[in-house]
């Protein structure tokens, strides 16, 4: 399903519940350092950067990948 804008759809919708809410102040989410695409996509939305854990996962490869922690402030 990538670049069908399934994903832009879905975190529109989780935004759009969370300021109908009235209750919900913030939305967070986490994604892999390494996933530009979704980065640039959060970004888009409104999404910032508050936090990084650095090296989480570790792949078979041996590839290290970091973590990075992204806020919206509803």
């Amino acid at each position: 399903y990538r670049r069908a804008g399934q994903g832009q759809r879905l975190a529109e919708a989780a935004i759009v519940f969370a300021r109908q809410t009235g209750r919900i102040r913030y939305v967070d989410l986490r994604v892999f350092a390494s996933n530009a695409r979704a980065r640039r996509l959060y970004e888009r939305l409104g999404f910032v950067e508050t936090g990084r854990i650095e090296d989480i996962f570790r792949m078979p490869d041996g590839t290290r990948i970091d973590d990075v922690i992204m806020v919206l402030r509803i």
